[in-house]
């Protein structure tokens, strides 16, 4: 399992004896030198041995050939801030702090063969008490010390855990049954570093209990599996628990059988380790910027094996660590990885590993490069005027306000320590951040961080672009010189002050498709614009422009054009442009009258003869209303307005959380979720060269001040702003902007930015615009009819159709089971939302119905509950039951229950209900599944489809037999033999806009083939192909080769489709979000249409008595069987 396990303990070197020979080591601050001598005395006096005083600077950064008495803290004494860069003690300016004092002995760093003891304090009063403690514990010892470690620090209490060992016992044990052992281990982990800071002897036992439970788990549950659950993601904290284990191995808290078995442990999760992918073959990875997974791979790794090769001469792992040192070396140019995920989580990892390995090596390079300032600057830049970090790229939720996170506030010190620059730590104020107890706190002077005002620019250097060259979407697709990464406009550091980014980039891990995207606005004491969702990521999700071109989209380029950015005192202006998005080149331009108006016109030069689906997002949170062609949004008593001056259909819609229940705004005081989006569309036909614009004016304040400024488009380009002060023109062409009527002195030289006075004449404006060309023209009569209709009392959720029954399920949580002319033959309340219905025949068992009560239950044909199983949390998301399908899965004759569920859960139930197994699919919720023996060897195969950007197939045993990459939330699946081969394949739709076929034997990919965003629907059609309909509205029927046969545009989001027997020919019904049912014909005409009162949410083919028909349900809870006139 792990290899050859360590039978021996190393020497532990538990005895630090002053008179075998030591020196002190002082501050060279004159300041400290009455203490140092008193030292010196007190030694004298009880060990008998008179120590010499040395400096610090130059010896080495460990013991040689005598024991150390280290003095002071790391901000003045080298030889701690050696120690200190190792992890061997962390003392500074703000730990102990004040009057608190640390005397500790670390044992034989690194194997050096000496011992040192520190006689820590961040001020002189603390090292004051430090001596006075410390000359009762020579006297006692008279200088043969053990194990040592006595400390005061105000911090203590703030660090000491409020439940008992047991109760923490039981906490993990709940966790892990959860699949979510990850927290309780890493807690573990951290309550080891609190008993090496405080000695409490209930953080020792919290530490070895749950590493040992974890222990037990892998080698008596789990054959020796250490990563049994996907998210332990061991490499993540292997590292942090060896420098732990390394300062707290030698407390007298742990008995030698516990180190023992700790090492072993340690050992086995070394190998584990080792073996990762990261380590695989014999050439070391390229020097290139990194990602968190490596780069904690290489701390874990380098921090393993250089343990055991310290402290047990292991030499075995020498290839690992030379990967480790390219890992790193491949980062060391840059200060920003390869990771956009914002927030205070991933884009702070790698910086801060970096520094945690170079460090160690007394390697200053990334600082001394400018790199730990660049990335300090970036955590300033990001972090809005409300104090909350800007959620770009893959974060869950709205950054708390006021609260740096440790990766931010690790960062922030290191640059006030490094660069002695205050900015820092009064940008960490600012934040309401706080030091930690490993952060390098230095107590600086603070200044406010005024170069992060007006407007700052993430650079984009050459590592980032080079790596973009190599792997972003379409490679580096702007020169280098116009590259950035962020852009942020800034009034001040007030909260009344304006504050928008703007993203320079749509690549790197974790990041979305957000290029030139606003990702958030915060002005007068509100956030107006905003986004975050780890998963979501078109850029339909964010602030931003969407192009779908003929029905297809292509991801969105991976850089943004900074064409200039300047700053006129009362002015700024910016221009950003995203070249060949998708048939276009987008250009926003940003013009921003300080203390007034905010105005951006987006204009998108359209480059091909197509149809174009073109849509300006701005989503915000509040109470929202239309007003007129503009959107009034009130956050408590404070209003924000954008007014609109183009020619596009204007609309307001909701987009509720993709966690059901949490709310990822809840951290924000003025307004709950969900975000509401306003909508700006046009539909259009267009020649190449055609130049399509959106003008958008936006102002927050009083009601009074929001009402006090109106737009009016006067001319292709032109619109005018009236305001207290006068008109105001802007102007925007492809050769830069005119502004007219400027008050003030904002007037200045600059080649594509004029300047020019203005009358205030002009008429308004009507911009022409062809229409679609491909798109829905309702027919004059209905083609079918309402046979019957039952209000099932709120919005249609899920039905299912077998023979003659029917049964739905309601967003309110009845179950109906309906006969074949609509009766209800009973209903059931479940208490939440039903998500899937499902007839079967389980011994006297007739239906399963499971949703957001987060459990499956039977009824037989009378409604009663046969059983209902519920499921517990796990991956810390309540287990939603989203899909339900019966098989005999293993062609024994015995049926079973196959679940997918939101805690990253596909289960097999038995008829009884009881689990059968458990499969933790990759990864997140499992939305979706069908079940079907791909190969014809009387088994069945279950497909399932994730939220995230992967897609299982599972054996019948729920092996997986491959995971496939595309996305993100896959849906529409079916298995469908395409070639005639005898073998199905998998066939999805997805968010990304593509229908996904794969080989359902090997998981691989076969064709993609797009129709513009999220392909939500799908449907087989005999031996001719596959049928899609996606959320823009496109219903497209593609051959077994993936080639699109036909497209038609029905104008609204597609809510179902299905295949109906149309008599002399097979016929493809649509359903919309506006309510309207179309009928297809093979050939993609249609052939008749009918509206239903209400968005139609879920639709089904029903064989009544006198032919097929449809059942549909509504939005408005109406269930409806129709035929055809």
């Amino acid at each position: 399992m792990d290899g050859k396990r360590i039978e021996t303990l190393k020497e532990m070197h538990l005895d630090t004896d002053l008179r075998e020979g030591a020196e002190i080591v002082a501050p060279s601050d004159p300041d400290w030198a009455p203490l140092s001598r008193r030292l010196q005395e007190m030694v004298r006096a009880h060990a008998g041995v008179e120590l010499r005083i040395v400096d610090p600077a130059g010896l080495a950064p460990l013991p040689e050939g005598r024991h150390r008495v280290l003095l002071g803290n790391a901000m003045v004494n080298d030889s701690i801030m050696a120690l200190y860069r190792r992890q061997f003690a962390f003392l500074d300016d703000y730990y102990p702090g004040g009057d608190g004092y640390a005397i500790r002995t670390v044992h034989n760093p690194e194997n050096c063969g000496w011992n040192v003891l520190l006689v820590g304090a961040s001020r002189l009063e603390g090292a004051v008490s430090a001596l006075e403690v410390l000359e009762g514990v020579l006297e006692k010892t008279r200088g043969r010390l053990g194990y040592t470690n006595l400390a005061r620090s105000d911090s203590h209490d703030a660090l000491l855990p409020k439940m008992t060992p047991e109760a923490f016992r039981v906490r993990a044990e709940a966790a892990f049954q959860g699949n979510a052992g990850r927290g309780p281990i890493e807690q573990g982990v951290t309550m080891g570093l609190v008993h090496h800071f405080t000695s409490d002897p209930n953080c020792a036992r919290m530490f070895r209990d749950v590493l040992f439970y974890y222990e037990d788990l892998v080698r008596n549950r789990y054959a020796g599996e250490w990563c049994f659950e996907h998210m332990l993601f061991i490499y993540a904290w292997t590292w942090r628990l060896f420098y732990v284990w390394d300062l707290i191995e030698e407390s007298d808290a742990f008995t030698d059988a516990d180190r023992l078995r700790m090492t072993n442990l340690l050992w086995g999760l070394t190998h584990y380790v080792a073996g990762l992918g990261y380590f695989a073959g014999e050439e070391p990875p390229p020097l290139e910027i990194r990602q968190n997974h490596p780069t904690f791979a290489g701390l874990s790794m380098s921090f393993s094996a250089g343990y055991f090769k310290a402290y047990y001469g292991v030499e075995d792992f020498e290839k690992e660590l030379r990967f480790c040192h390219a890992i790193f070396e491949g980062q060391a140019d840059c200060y920003k990885p390869n990771d956009d995920g914002g927030g205070g989580g991933y884009c702070w990892l790698v910086p801060n590993h970096q520094m945690t390995y170079d460090l160690r090596r007394d390697d200053f390079r990334y600082m001394e490069g400018g790199h730990l300032r660049e990335i300090a600057d970036y955590a300033i830049l990001i972090t809005d005027n409300l104090g909350s970090p800007v959620g770009f790229g893959d974060v869950g939720a709205y950054g708390a306000r006021r609260n740096a996170s440790p990766g931010v506030t690790s960062t922030l010190c290191k640059a006030a320590w490094y660069y002695n620059d205050g900015r820092y730590l009064w940008a960490l104020d600012w934040m309401g951040g706080a030091p930690r107890h490993d952060c390098f706190y230095k107590s600086v002077p603070k200044r406010v961080a005024g170069h992060m005002a007006g407007i700052a620019i993430a650079p984009f250097n050459r590592p980032l672009y080079e790596w973009t060259q190599r792997h972003g979407p379409g490679g580096a697709n702007v020169p280098a010189g116009e590259a950035f990464d962020k852009l942020t406009l800034r009034g001040g550091f007030e909260e009344e002050d304006l504050y928008l980014l703007l993203d320079g980039t749509s690549t790197f891990a974790h990041g979305h498709e957000d290029g030139n995207s606003i990702e958030r606005l915060t002005w007068k004491g509100r956030m107006w614009l905003a986004e975050t969702d780890y998963i979501w990521k078109r850029p339909k999700h964010h602030t931003s422009v969407v192009s779908i071109c003929d029905g297809e989209s292509t991801e969105m380029p991976s850089l943004v054009a900074l064409k200039w950015a300047e700053d006129f005192g009362n002015a700024a202006f910016t221009r950003t442009v995203v070249p060949d998005y998708n048939g276009m080149d987008w250009t926003r331009d940003i013009f921003w009258l300080k203390g007034k108006f905010l105005l951006v016109a987006d204009s998108l030069k359209l480059l091909r003869d197509a149809d174009y689906d073109l849509r300006c997002l701005w989503r915000t949170l509040g109470k929202v209303r239309m007003d007129g062609r503009g959107l009034s949004v009130e956050q408590q008593g404070v209003f924000f307005r954008i007014q609109n001056a183009d020619d596009s259909d204007v609309s307001l819609a909701t987009e509720e959380a993709r966690v059901t229940g949490q709310d990822p705004y809840g951290g924000y005081p003025y307004a709950d979720g969900p975000i509401q989006i306003f909508k700006q569309r046009k539909r259009i036909h267009a020649q190449a060269g055609n130049v399509e614009r959106y003008f958008n004016l936006m102002v927050a304040g009083s009601d009074a001040e929001v009402n006090a400024f109106r737009m009016e488009r006067v001319g292709e380009g032109l619109v005018r702003i009236e305001g207290p002060d006068g008109p105001v023109d802007f102007s925007v062409s492809e050769d830069g902007v005119q502004v007219g009527g400027l008050p003030g002195d904002s007037r200045a030289e600059h080649d594509r930015i004029q300047f020019l006075e203005t009358d205030g004449s002009g008429s308004p404006y009507t911009h022409r615009r062809v229409p679609a060309e491909n798109r829905f023209v309702p027919m004059g009569e209905p083609a079918l009819r309402a046979v019957w209709a039952m209000d099932a009392g709120s919005e249609v959720r899920c039905v299912d159709v077998k023979g003659q029954s029917i049964a739905a399920g309601t967003e309110g949580g009845k179950v109906v089971l309906l006969d074949p002319v609509g009766q209800p033959l009973w209903t059931r309340e479940t208490g939440a939302e039903v998500r899937t219905v499902h007839h079967t025949v389980l011994g006297i068992g007739r239906l399963m119905a499971g949703g957001r009560d987060c459990a499956l239950t039977l009824f037989d044909e009378e409604g009663a509950v046969r059983w209902r199983r519920e499921f517990i949390r796990s991956h810390g998301r309540d287990q939603i039951v989203n899909a339900v399908r019966t098989a005999d899965l293993t062609g024994d004759g015995r049926t079973e229950v196959v679940v997918a569920t939101d805690g990253w859960l596909v289960w097999a139930l038995g008829p009884d209900g009881q689990e059968i197994w458990q499969r933790q699919i990759e990864h997140h919720a499992a939305r979706s599944l069908v079940v079907g023996d791909v190969d014809g060897n009387g088994k069945q195969e279950i497909l399932v489809g994730t939220e995230y950007y992967t897609s299982n197939m599972l054996e019948a045993d729920g092996t997986i037999r491959w995971t496939m990459r595309g996305g993100p939330c896959f849906t529409a699946l079916a298995l469908v033999d395409l070639d005639g081969d005898g073998v199905k394949e998998s066939v999805y739709g997805s968010m990304d806009g593509n229908v996904y076929a794969v080989d359902s034997t090997s998981g691989k990919p076969l064709w993609t083939a797009n129709l513009g965003d999220d392909v939500r629907h799908g449907a087989v059609v005999g031996r001719t192909g596959f049928a899609a309909g996606s959320e823009s509205g496109n219903v497209a029927l593609l051959n077994p080769g993936g080639e699109r046969r036909w497209r038609r545009d029905l104008n609204a989001a597609v809510t179902g489709l299905v295949l109906l027997d149309g008599g002399d020919e097979e016929l493809i019904a649509a359903g919309t979000s506006e309510g309207w049912i179309v009928l297809l014909s093979i050939e993609g005409e249609v052939v008749g249409n009918h509206r239903m009162d209400g968005g139609v949410t879920a639709l089904a083919a029903l064989d009544l008595a006198d032919g097929s028909c449809l059942l549909a349900g509504t939005d408005r809870g109406l269930i409806t069987a129709l035929s055809r006139e």
